[in-house]
């Protein structure tokens, strides 16, 4: 079987404890291996993280994996290349997209070597958003210009339908329609206790997952939306 290029992007109402959501984990997991085995192991980079237990995060993450018979390992801060030239899926949690971007910087072009070589990828939060071309909230960041922009799509996590969000994406898709790649619309992902998110596969928005949350927790909008 062919792979494809395979992401899970999920909002989680709560970013730093995952056990609630060990449902949709594995739900995603099964489908980013579909017709295959799920892997043994996944590549787990917590480098979001801005919580007071780091250690007890790890390990929140690391019951939800083996609840579905699979390990984590974690990104090495020495020598992360040979891990992620090896990883079977990547895995990305959520917190301060500021920690994050700092915490790849030294192997962002491996990362996105490894997507491109469409290594299935599960991120929730802002290590959801971190596969986009930009961010939309928190607004940009000095020195982190760019997301990965391994998929075209761009994401607003936690969207709350106000003013103030749809003024922050309008002027988002302003200064990025004609930027490589060029960004036409956003996907806003509303928060829910039930968790949302969507999946993509070759680029393309293939199915909203909702969990317990509306039938429909996801909106697409375009300049002509917002104006």
């Amino acid at each position: 079987m062919q792979n494809t290029n395979k992401l899970t992007l999920i909002n989680l109402e709560k970013s730093f404890d995952p056990t609630p959501y060990s449902y949709i984990f594995g739900t995603e997991m099964t489908w980013l291996f579909k017709g295959r085995a799920l892997p043994a192991n996944v590549l787990f980079i917590p480098d979001a993280y801005n919580g007071p237990d780091l250690v007890k995060y790890i390990n929140l993450v690391k019951q939800v994996f083996l609840s579905l018979g699979i390990n984590i390992i974690l990104i090495s801060e020495t020598d992360p290349i040979p891990q992620l030239r090896d990883a079977k899926c990547i895995v990305v949690g959520g917190g301060s997209m500021e920690k994050l971007l700092r915490g790849i910087d030294k192997y962002k072009n491996e990362l996105i070597a490894a997507l491109l070589r469409k290594v299935p990828f599960l991120g929730w939060n802002e290590g959801a958003v971190l596969v986009c071309p930009g961010y939309v909230v928190p607004d940009p960041i000095p020195g982190f210009p760019n997301g990965l922009a391994v998929t075209n799509y761009q994401y607003f996590m936690n969207f709350d339908n106000s003013v103030v969000a749809k003024a922050k994406m309008l002027d988002f898709l302003k200064k990025h329609e004609t930027t490589t790649p060029s960004v036409t619309a956003i996907y806003a992902l509303v928060n829910t206790s039930g968790g949302t998110g969507v999946r993509l596969e070759d680029d393309i928005v293939a199915i909203d997952y909702g969990g317990n949350s509306p039938v429909n927790p996801t909106k697409k909008f375009t300049q002509g939306d917002l104006k």
